[in-house]
Order: structure tokens, then sequence, then C-alpha cells
């Protein structure tokens, strides 16, 4: 699984999830400030460009509620 996260509270809130899970996470930080949720590659992950994304296989969720209860579900 890998994690997209920024210093936003909706990240802060999967990624402290996953880590108190203590699941096979990698993670990826999405510098905002740098646009780097704008670039293609990213929007073609997520068509709306913001973060928490996480991607499990070709599996893609980029809601942060919804990517805790998936996390919740892999434990």
């Amino acid at each position: 699984m890998k994690l997209f996260y920024a210093e936003t509270p909706n990240s802060r809130k999967a990624f402290a999830v996953a880590k108190h899970l203590d699941l096979p996470v990698t993670w990826a930080f999405t510098d905002l400030q740098k646009g780097a949720h704008k670039t293609p590659a990213f929007l073609a992950i997520n068509p709306n460009g913001k973060v928490p994304v996480l991607q499990d296989g070709a599996f893609t969720l980029f809601e942060s509620n919804a990517i805790m209860v998936y996390l919740a579900q892999q434990a």
C-alpha cells in the first residue's frame, strides 16, 4: 500500500490510523506548496488533486474516511 499525504488534517488522520495499526504502508509525501498535487502524474491517481490518496495495487481511494475504514479492514 502507498499513502500519499501532506500536512493537512485529513491526511494526518489517515496517516495516524496506518501508523497506529502498524500496516505495511509506503509513505509518499506530497508537497502541496510546490504543486505536487497538480502534476499530471498525481492527477492520474486522483483527478480531484487532493490528498490523502491510498493505492493498494490497482485499487485507489482518495477520501480520508474511506481510507481509514479500508486500513482498519486490512489490520
